[in-house]
């Protein structure tokens, strides 16, 4: 849900349980129909907490926005590091077949559950090349989030910090199969993804 105010974009993110912060891939497919929309090319893109841009470049749609990533803010576990502020929890397995295996998964969380009283989400990823990911929020409204977004202003920084790749390639590995483009640029995070209307 979206309106507009002085050149600038005033997006809400819903789940069935209430606004929610910040939905990467919401706000990344509503910035494509707002820009089609408008037939312009670049917009400002007002959250409840957070401000960003969407713009096209070399014919594609890009959402920029500020990435989360201090070595300070994370606290870092025998095999899993969590975000200190957000609440959420990650740990990137050995193999990209582990992501598949709900049974693993859910394992671990139980695990997150009873060892913390703050859990805000959890993300599992596996990074060679190219990267996986599944990410679960079940504390907010929804078991999975099938198609990630936001995840990215912590994710594609320290992939970038710790493998040094400032250009990345996502699989999602969901329910809702899909590819999302990456890249970081200074304290900026850029996705870009292909969108399905229906």
């Amino acid at each position: 849900m979206y309106k507009r105010t002085d050149n600038q974009i005033v997006v809400v993110s819903k789940n069935k349980n209430g606004p929610i912060q910040f939905c990467g891939s919401a706000t990344y497919a509503a910035s494509n129909i707002i820009l089609n929309e408008l037939k312009i090319n670049e917009i400002s893109l007002i959250l409840d907490n957070n401000s960003m841009r969407s713009f096209y470049e070399n014919g594609e749609v890009i959402l920029e926005f500020d990435h989360k990533f201090k070595k300070d803010n994370f606290l870092f576990e025998n095999d899993y590091f969590i975000h200190k502020d957000s609440g959420i929890f990650f740990q990137e397995l050995t193999e990209k077949s582990e992501l598949l295996n709900d049974n693993y998964l859910n394992r671990i969380i139980s695990f997150w559950e009873k060892n913390s009283i703050d859990i805000h989400g959890a993300c599992f990823f596996h990074y060679a090349d190219i990267g996986s990911i599944r990410y679960f929020i079940p504390w907010h409204g929804r078991d999975e989030d099938y198609i990630t977004g936001s995840i990215h202003q912590y994710l594609t920084p320290y992939i970038s910090h710790f493998k040094k790749r400032n250009e990345q390639i996502w699989h999602q590995l969901s329910s809702s199969p899909g590819i999302l483009y990456s890249k970081v640029l200074d304290d900026k995070v850029q996705i870009k993804g292909e969108v399905k209307y229906g």
